[in-house]
Protein backbone atom coordinates (compact mmCIF):
# COMPACT_ATOMS: atom_id res chain seq x y z
CA UNK A 1 0.00 0.00 0.00
CA UNK A 2 2.83 2.38 0.83
CA UNK A 3 4.39 1.82 -2.60
CA UNK A 4 1.06 2.44 -4.37
CA UNK A 5 0.58 5.63 -2.35
CA UNK A 6 4.09 6.77 -3.28
CA UNK A 7 3.49 6.14 -7.01
CA UNK A 8 0.17 7.99 -6.92
CA UNK A 9 1.80 10.97 -5.23
CA UNK A 10 4.63 10.89 -7.76
CA UNK A 11 2.24 10.78 -10.73
CA UNK A 12 0.27 13.68 -9.24
CA UNK A 13 3.50 15.66 -8.83
CA UNK A 14 4.49 15.01 -12.46
CA UNK A 15 1.02 16.07 -13.64
CA UNK A 16 1.19 19.35 -11.70
CA UNK A 17 4.75 19.99 -12.94
CA UNK A 18 3.67 19.45 -16.56
CA UNK A 19 0.67 21.76 -16.07
CA UNK A 20 2.91 24.52 -14.70
CA UNK A 21 5.24 24.21 -17.71
CA UNK A 22 2.36 24.34 -20.21
CA UNK A 23 0.89 27.45 -18.54
CA UNK A 24 4.22 29.28 -18.41
CA UNK A 25 5.52 28.20 -21.83
CA UNK A 26 2.49 27.87 -24.13
CA UNK A 27 4.48 28.48 -27.31
CA UNK A 28 6.55 25.31 -26.94
CA UNK A 29 5.71 22.39 -29.22
CA UNK A 30 5.41 19.15 -27.26
CA UNK A 31 6.00 15.60 -28.50
CA UNK A 32 2.48 14.64 -27.45
CA UNK A 33 1.09 17.11 -29.97
CA UNK A 34 3.32 16.11 -32.89
CA UNK A 35 2.72 12.36 -32.77
CA UNK A 36 -0.99 12.71 -33.53
CA UNK A 37 -0.42 13.92 -37.08
CA UNK A 38 3.16 13.30 -38.15
CA UNK A 39 4.35 10.41 -40.28
CA UNK A 40 7.15 8.29 -38.89
CA UNK A 41 10.55 9.43 -40.02
CA UNK A 42 14.03 9.50 -38.55
CA UNK A 43 17.47 10.88 -39.32
CA UNK A 44 20.71 10.40 -37.43
CA UNK A 45 22.45 13.77 -37.21
CA UNK A 46 26.19 13.78 -36.50
CA UNK A 47 28.19 16.68 -35.07
CA UNK A 48 31.91 17.14 -35.71
CA UNK A 49 34.24 19.96 -34.59
CA UNK A 50 37.93 19.50 -35.46
CA UNK A 51 39.74 17.40 -38.06
CA UNK A 52 43.34 16.24 -37.79
CA UNK A 53 44.01 18.30 -34.65
CA UNK A 54 45.24 15.44 -32.52
CA UNK A 55 46.01 17.65 -29.50
CA UNK A 56 42.23 18.05 -28.95
CA UNK A 57 40.98 14.42 -28.81
CA UNK A 58 37.66 15.28 -27.11
CA UNK A 59 36.52 17.38 -30.08
CA UNK A 60 38.74 16.05 -32.87
CA UNK A 61 38.60 13.18 -35.33
CA UNK A 62 41.76 11.95 -37.01
CA UNK A 63 41.82 12.24 -40.80
CA UNK A 64 42.03 8.48 -41.25
CA UNK A 65 38.96 8.13 -39.01
CA UNK A 66 37.00 10.67 -41.05
CA UNK A 67 37.91 8.92 -44.29
CA UNK A 68 36.69 5.64 -42.75
CA UNK A 69 33.40 7.30 -41.76
CA UNK A 70 32.76 8.62 -45.26
CA UNK A 71 33.73 5.31 -46.86
CA UNK A 72 31.34 3.39 -44.59
CA UNK A 73 28.45 5.76 -45.23
CA UNK A 74 28.90 5.53 -48.98
CA UNK A 75 29.72 1.83 -49.29
CA UNK A 76 26.74 0.81 -47.12
CA UNK A 77 24.35 3.05 -49.06
CA UNK A 78 23.35 5.46 -46.34
CA UNK A 79 21.16 8.34 -47.48
CA UNK A 80 23.34 11.36 -46.68
CA UNK A 81 20.84 14.21 -46.61
CA UNK A 82 21.15 17.94 -45.94
CA UNK A 83 19.96 19.42 -42.68
CA UNK A 84 17.55 21.66 -44.57
CA UNK A 85 15.82 18.66 -46.13
CA UNK A 86 15.47 16.97 -42.75
CA UNK A 87 13.84 20.06 -41.25
CA UNK A 88 11.60 20.44 -44.30
CA UNK A 89 10.43 16.83 -43.92
CA UNK A 90 9.57 17.50 -40.27
CA UNK A 91 7.68 20.71 -41.05
CA UNK A 92 5.75 19.27 -44.00
CA UNK A 93 4.96 15.91 -42.41
CA UNK A 94 7.01 13.98 -44.95
CA UNK A 95 8.78 10.67 -44.50
CA UNK A 96 12.51 10.21 -45.08
CA UNK A 97 14.32 7.29 -46.72
CA UNK A 98 15.69 4.64 -44.39
CA UNK A 99 19.28 5.05 -43.18
CA UNK A 100 19.18 8.84 -43.46
CA UNK A 101 22.29 10.57 -42.09
CA UNK A 102 23.03 14.29 -41.75
CA UNK A 103 26.48 15.77 -41.11
CA UNK A 104 26.90 19.00 -39.12
CA UNK A 105 30.07 20.76 -38.03
CA UNK A 106 30.27 23.35 -35.25
CA UNK A 107 32.73 26.23 -34.65
CA UNK A 108 34.31 26.63 -38.12
CA UNK A 109 37.84 25.74 -37.09
CA UNK A 110 40.38 26.16 -39.88
CA UNK A 111 40.83 22.38 -40.05
CA UNK A 112 37.28 22.18 -41.45
CA UNK A 113 38.46 24.07 -44.52
CA UNK A 114 41.91 22.48 -44.85
CA UNK A 115 41.05 18.84 -44.02
CA UNK A 116 37.31 18.08 -44.02
CA UNK A 117 36.10 20.26 -46.87
CA UNK A 118 38.32 18.69 -49.58
CA UNK A 119 37.01 15.23 -48.63
CA UNK A 120 33.36 16.27 -48.45
CA UNK A 121 33.60 18.25 -51.69
CA UNK A 122 35.28 15.38 -53.53
CA UNK A 123 32.59 12.94 -52.41
CA UNK A 124 29.71 15.36 -53.04
CA UNK A 125 28.44 15.11 -49.46
CA UNK A 126 26.17 17.87 -48.09
CA UNK A 127 26.75 19.27 -44.62
CA UNK A 128 25.89 22.23 -42.39
CA UNK A 129 28.51 24.47 -40.78
CA UNK A 130 27.62 26.47 -37.65
CA UNK A 131 29.72 29.56 -36.99
CA UNK A 132 30.33 31.84 -34.00
CA UNK A 133 30.82 35.24 -35.60
CA UNK A 134 33.29 36.70 -33.07
CA UNK A 135 35.89 34.03 -33.90
CA UNK A 136 35.72 34.24 -37.69
CA UNK A 137 39.06 35.37 -39.15
CA UNK A 138 40.97 34.72 -35.94
CA UNK A 139 43.88 32.29 -35.61
CA UNK A 140 42.88 28.64 -36.20
CA UNK A 141 39.40 29.65 -37.43
CA UNK A 142 38.01 30.01 -40.93
CA UNK A 143 37.76 33.42 -42.61
CA UNK A 144 34.62 35.01 -44.03
CA UNK A 145 36.07 34.46 -47.52
CA UNK A 146 36.42 30.73 -46.88
CA UNK A 147 32.90 30.54 -45.45
CA UNK A 148 31.52 32.38 -48.50
CA UNK A 149 33.31 29.87 -50.73
CA UNK A 150 31.60 26.99 -48.96
CA UNK A 151 28.23 28.77 -49.09
CA UNK A 152 28.61 29.27 -52.85
CA UNK A 153 29.33 25.52 -53.18
CA UNK A 154 26.03 24.67 -51.50
CA UNK A 155 27.13 24.22 -47.87
CA UNK A 156 24.49 25.29 -45.34
CA UNK A 157 25.74 27.95 -42.91
CA UNK A 158 24.12 28.20 -39.48
CA UNK A 159 24.29 30.43 -36.42
CA UNK A 160 26.31 29.33 -33.36
CA UNK A 161 26.05 32.69 -31.47
CA UNK A 162 28.51 35.59 -31.45
CA UNK A 163 30.76 34.67 -28.53
CA UNK A 164 30.16 30.92 -28.06
CA UNK A 165 29.16 31.55 -24.46
CA UNK A 166 28.51 29.06 -21.70
CA UNK A 167 24.86 29.21 -20.68
CA UNK A 168 25.63 30.38 -17.13
CA UNK A 169 27.90 33.22 -18.24
CA UNK A 170 25.18 35.58 -19.53
CA UNK A 171 21.80 36.86 -18.46
CA UNK A 172 18.83 36.15 -20.72
CA UNK A 173 18.99 39.74 -21.98
CA UNK A 174 22.68 39.29 -22.83
CA UNK A 175 21.97 35.96 -24.52
CA UNK A 176 19.35 37.58 -26.73
CA UNK A 177 21.70 40.42 -27.69
CA UNK A 178 24.56 38.01 -28.43
CA UNK A 179 22.42 35.82 -30.68
CA UNK A 180 20.74 38.77 -32.42
CA UNK A 181 24.15 40.30 -33.15
CA UNK A 182 25.30 37.02 -34.71
CA UNK A 183 22.14 36.75 -36.80
CA UNK A 184 22.60 40.30 -38.04
CA UNK A 185 26.30 39.72 -38.85
CA UNK A 186 25.62 36.51 -40.78
CA UNK A 187 22.89 38.23 -42.78
CA UNK A 188 25.19 41.18 -43.47
CA UNK A 189 28.17 39.04 -44.52
CA UNK A 190 26.39 36.16 -46.26
CA UNK A 191 22.91 37.43 -47.10
CA UNK A 192 21.18 34.74 -45.01
CA UNK A 193 17.95 35.98 -43.44
CA UNK A 194 16.56 32.58 -42.51
CA UNK A 195 18.92 30.82 -40.15
CA UNK A 196 19.19 27.65 -38.07
CA UNK A 197 20.71 27.88 -34.60
CA UNK A 198 23.09 25.58 -32.76
CA UNK A 199 23.21 26.01 -28.97
CA UNK A 200 26.80 26.58 -27.76
CA UNK A 201 27.95 23.47 -25.86
CA UNK A 202 24.40 22.13 -26.37
CA UNK A 203 23.30 24.12 -23.29
CA UNK A 204 19.81 25.64 -23.20
CA UNK A 205 16.55 25.83 -21.26
CA UNK A 206 12.93 26.73 -22.03
CA UNK A 207 13.57 30.48 -21.77
CA UNK A 208 16.49 30.20 -24.18
CA UNK A 209 14.28 28.27 -26.61
CA UNK A 210 11.67 31.02 -26.48
CA UNK A 211 14.37 33.61 -27.20
CA UNK A 212 15.44 31.63 -30.28
CA UNK A 213 11.84 31.45 -31.47
CA UNK A 214 11.25 35.14 -30.85
CA UNK A 215 14.33 36.10 -32.87
CA UNK A 216 12.93 34.09 -35.77
CA UNK A 217 15.14 31.05 -36.22
CA UNK A 218 13.88 28.14 -38.30
CA UNK A 219 15.07 25.45 -35.86
CA UNK A 220 17.72 24.81 -33.22
CA UNK A 221 20.12 21.94 -32.53
CA UNK A 222 21.54 20.61 -29.28
CA UNK A 223 24.17 17.99 -28.44
CA UNK A 224 22.03 15.34 -26.75
CA UNK A 225 22.48 11.96 -28.40
CA UNK A 226 19.25 10.76 -30.02
CA UNK A 227 17.97 9.84 -33.44
CA UNK A 228 15.85 12.79 -34.63
CA UNK A 229 12.29 11.66 -35.27
CA UNK A 230 8.72 12.96 -35.51
CA UNK A 231 8.24 12.98 -31.71
CA UNK A 232 11.07 15.47 -31.17
CA UNK A 233 10.87 19.27 -30.77
CA UNK A 234 12.13 21.27 -33.77
CA UNK A 235 14.01 23.57 -31.35
CA UNK A 236 15.68 20.71 -29.47
CA UNK A 237 17.02 18.67 -32.38
CA UNK A 238 19.42 15.99 -31.12
CA UNK A 239 22.83 15.14 -32.53
CA UNK A 240 25.46 12.48 -31.87
CA UNK A 241 28.85 14.08 -31.05
CA UNK A 242 31.73 12.40 -32.88
CA UNK A 243 35.30 12.62 -31.58
CA UNK A 244 38.37 10.36 -31.53
CA UNK A 245 36.76 7.96 -29.02
CA UNK A 246 33.25 7.86 -30.52
CA UNK A 247 34.77 8.03 -33.98
CA UNK A 248 36.36 4.60 -33.66
CA UNK A 249 34.88 2.61 -36.49
CA UNK A 250 33.04 0.04 -34.36
CA UNK A 251 31.41 2.76 -32.27
CA UNK A 252 30.65 4.86 -35.36
CA UNK A 253 29.03 1.84 -37.01
CA UNK A 254 26.85 1.36 -33.91
CA UNK A 255 25.76 5.02 -33.91
CA UNK A 256 24.79 5.26 -37.57
CA UNK A 257 22.75 2.05 -37.36
CA UNK A 258 20.72 3.08 -34.30
CA UNK A 259 16.94 3.40 -34.49
CA UNK A 260 14.72 5.90 -32.70
CA UNK A 261 13.40 5.11 -29.25
CA UNK A 262 10.19 7.08 -29.63
CA UNK A 263 8.87 8.62 -26.41
CA UNK A 264 6.32 11.25 -25.37
CA UNK A 265 5.30 13.17 -22.24
CA UNK A 266 8.87 13.70 -21.07
CA UNK A 267 9.21 15.20 -17.59
CA UNK A 268 10.88 17.50 -16.80
CA UNK A 269 10.44 19.48 -20.01
CA UNK A 270 12.98 22.08 -18.89
CA UNK A 271 16.63 20.92 -19.20
CA UNK A 272 17.63 23.52 -16.60
CA UNK A 273 17.82 21.75 -13.22
CA UNK A 274 18.20 24.92 -11.19
CA UNK A 275 15.40 24.03 -8.78
CA UNK A 276 15.42 20.21 -8.63
CA UNK A 277 18.45 17.91 -8.86
CA UNK A 278 18.16 15.02 -9.41
CA UNK A 279 14.96 15.44 -11.40
CA UNK A 280 11.90 13.17 -11.38
CA UNK A 281 12.60 11.95 -14.92
CA UNK A 282 9.98 9.99 -16.84
CA UNK A 283 8.37 9.39 -20.23
CA UNK A 284 5.92 7.20 -22.15
CA UNK A 285 7.35 4.73 -24.64
CA UNK A 286 5.60 4.39 -28.00
CA UNK A 287 5.56 0.69 -28.83
CA UNK A 288 7.37 -1.96 -26.84
CA UNK A 289 8.74 -1.11 -23.39
CA UNK A 290 10.53 -4.42 -22.79
CA UNK A 291 14.33 -4.74 -22.62
CA UNK A 292 14.61 -1.05 -21.74
CA UNK A 293 17.66 0.24 -19.85
CA UNK A 294 18.54 3.80 -18.83
CA UNK A 295 21.94 5.11 -17.83
CA UNK A 296 22.95 8.44 -16.27
CA UNK A 297 26.14 10.24 -15.27
CA UNK A 298 24.79 11.35 -11.88
CA UNK A 299 27.48 11.47 -9.21
CA UNK A 300 30.13 11.88 -11.94
CA UNK A 301 29.97 8.27 -13.11
CA UNK A 302 27.96 6.41 -15.72
CA UNK A 303 25.69 3.75 -14.26
CA UNK A 304 22.51 1.84 -14.96
CA UNK A 305 19.48 3.31 -13.17
CA UNK A 306 16.46 1.57 -11.66
CA UNK A 307 13.21 1.89 -13.63
CA UNK A 308 9.58 1.94 -12.51
CA UNK A 309 7.26 0.70 -15.29
CA UNK A 310 3.71 2.03 -14.84
CA UNK A 311 0.53 1.75 -16.90
CA UNK A 312 0.40 3.01 -20.51
CA UNK A 313 4.11 2.25 -20.96
CA UNK A 314 5.01 5.02 -18.52
CA UNK A 315 8.65 4.80 -17.45
CA UNK A 316 10.04 6.53 -14.36
CA UNK A 317 13.82 6.62 -14.00
CA UNK A 318 14.77 6.52 -10.32
CA UNK A 319 17.80 8.79 -9.86
CA UNK A 320 19.33 8.49 -6.40
CA UNK A 321 22.23 10.94 -6.79
CA UNK A 322 22.31 14.52 -8.12
CA UNK A 323 24.08 15.56 -11.30
CA UNK A 324 27.29 17.51 -10.83
CA UNK A 325 27.53 21.12 -11.98
CA UNK A 326 27.63 21.56 -15.74
CA UNK A 327 26.04 19.09 -18.13
CA UNK A 328 24.19 15.95 -17.09
CA UNK A 329 22.99 13.17 -19.35
CA UNK A 330 20.52 10.30 -19.40
CA UNK A 331 20.62 7.74 -22.22
CA UNK A 332 17.93 5.07 -22.62
CA UNK A 333 18.33 2.08 -24.93
CA UNK A 334 16.52 -1.10 -25.84
CA UNK A 335 16.94 -3.96 -28.28
CA UNK A 336 13.66 -4.49 -30.09
CA UNK A 337 12.09 -7.75 -31.27
CA UNK A 338 14.03 -7.47 -34.56
CA UNK A 339 17.33 -7.30 -32.68
CA UNK A 340 17.78 -3.63 -33.60
CA UNK A 341 19.07 -1.12 -31.05
CA UNK A 342 16.92 1.92 -30.23
CA UNK A 343 18.28 5.00 -28.45
CA UNK A 344 17.01 8.14 -26.75
CA UNK A 345 19.19 10.65 -24.90
CA UNK A 346 18.58 13.84 -22.90
CA UNK A 347 21.02 16.48 -21.72
CA UNK A 348 20.45 18.68 -18.68
CA UNK A 349 22.11 21.87 -17.52
CA UNK A 350 23.04 22.14 -13.85
CA UNK A 351 23.95 25.70 -12.70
Amino acid sequence: MAKISFLLKKKFFLFILSLIIIINFPSLSFATESTSFKKKFSATILIYHRFGEDEYPSTNVRIEQFNQHIEKLKSENFNIISLGKVIQAYEKNLSLPEKSITITIDDAFESVYTHAWPILKREGIPFALFISTDTIGHKNYMSWEQIKELLNEGVEIGNHSSSHFHFNELSYEEIEKDVRDAKRKINQKLGLKKQIFSYPFGEYDLKFINIIKKIGFVAALGQQSSVFNETEDLFQIPRFPINEEYGKIDRFDFIINLNSLRVTNIVPQDPNLQHINPPAFGFNVLGESTNLNCFSNTGDEWKKEKLEILEDNRIEVILTKPFSKGRGRINCTRQNSKGEWEWMGKQFYIP
